[in-house]
């Protein structure tokens, strides 16, 4: 851990974070369902069949649960990662952890409020004007990559691990999808909220809890072939 993170490791933090799949996958659906009526139709469609949930009500009510379960998960995860065995150096990781991560996701909050409040859409079920993004999946996304950063640091199977970070992020789509149904949001202010949870948290979390300055450094390598070239880009994890 640091507290002053170089350029170079701000900059490999900010990489990694944003080539991430649980940022540019949603971050390119969002983008999509943008594009004509699409998500009015599909707001209408979702608040009408409610397919998961059965009714609006329900797909509320789960939706927050499921949240305050996520938090539950992430906050076991924290105490669970190594931090020595005698109390003082024990107690000192952890608030250190806490601190970061807890900026993390706050900083993740912040960023989505200051969004509601300079776009002001009016959410499906027109309630109020502040529908994008969505703070719910935003929260669902940055407890779900905060976690699964956590549970890098676990000692446990590789197929253990893989598959606790895949229902880990299958929760927080619960989440943003549940919004959905519930007609409290449109499904790109799901997939913005979630873009944008899971790219603030990596990023934070990797430029000062993360690996060093040389994990996430680009490298490029031009092999020169006929009628032109093809580069390569190397990505250090």
């Amino acid at each position: 851990m640091t507290l002053r993170p170089s350029l170079d490791r701000i900059g490999n933090s900010a990489l990694r974070a944003a080539i991430h799949p649980a940022t540019w996958l949603p971050a390119v659906g969002a983008a999509v369902f943008a594009i004509d009526d699409f998500d009015q139709e599909v707001s209408d469609w979702a608040g009408e069949e409610t397919p998961v949930f059965g009714s609006q009500n329900t797909a509320r009510d789960v939706s927050n649960i499921l949240l305050g379960t996520m938090g539950g998960i992430t906050a076991a995860t924290i105490v669970a990662t190594p931090s020595g065995k005698e109390a003082k150096p024990w107690f000192e990781s952890k608030g250190k952890g806490l601190l970061v991560e807890g900026c993390a996701i706050g900083s993740a909050l912040g960023m989505t409020e200051a969004l509601k409040a300079a776009v002001g859409r009016t959410r499906p079920d027109q309630s109020d004007d502040k529908s994008f993004p969505s703070g719910h999946s935003t929260a669902g996304f940055s407890l779900a990559a905060l976690t699964s950063r956590n549970l890098d640091s676990i000692p446990l199977r590789r197929g253990v691990r893989t598959g606790l970070k895949a229902v880990t992020y299958a929760m927080g789509v619960t989440v943003g999808w549940a919004r959905v149904e519930s007609l409290s949001h449109f499904p790109s202010d799901f997939l913005a909220g979630a873009a944008i949870g899971n790219f603030l948290t990596v990023f934070i979390h990797d430029a000062f809890l993360g690996p060093g300055d040389e994990a996430g450094s680009v490298e490029l390598k031009v092999v020169p072939s006929a009628g032109g070239g093809i580069v390569f880009a190397y990505l250090a994890f």
